[in-house]
């Protein structure tokens, strides 16, 4: 019984380390098909601390997905503003601070974004840093 309950809860903090990006960033990164949209990159470097902790990108209210460490995101919206807000959830939040960016698209645009993490004290912040393409694919090397 205390076996499966250790077995049980191992899996369920394996899984809370499982970011839903990408793990290698393409050679060549094209602009959105429709001219009216615009897009949009997350590139998480491969760290080891606070690797574990997970956290997720919201554009405009909507969730686009979890980054892990040594991940990547690429999302298309609409062309204008847009507001891109990063959270932890869940039992790994605790002591984390979210952070917004906002930004305005105009058609056929692409931005790049590096998601890092600054360690405090007592407390850490997810930092969004807007880069260049090629500074988007060396973030991965």
């Amino acid at each position: 019984m205390f076996r499966n309950f250790i077995l049980i809860s191992f899996l369920f903090l394996l899984s809370a380390c499982a970011g839903t990006g990408t793990k290698s960033i393409p050679v060549s990164i094209t602009k959105p098909n429709n001219t009216n949209d615009v897009a949009l990159y997350f590139s998480r470097p491969s760290v080891y601390v606070g690797g574990g902790i997970i956290p997720t990108i919201f554009i405009n209210g909507s969730e686009v997905g979890k980054l892990g460490s040594g991940e990547y995101i690429e999302t298309i919206i609409p062309k204008g503003s847009f507001n891109i807000e990063l959270k932890t959830q869940g039992l790994n939040s605790i002591g984390m601070i979210g952070t917004t960016l906002t930004g305005n698209g105009s058609s056929g645009s692409r931005f790049f974004y590096i998601v890092s993490m600054r360690s405090g004290l007592l407390t850490s912040t997810w930092v969004i840093t807007e880069t260049t393409e090629q500074g988007f694919k060396n973030s991965q090397k």
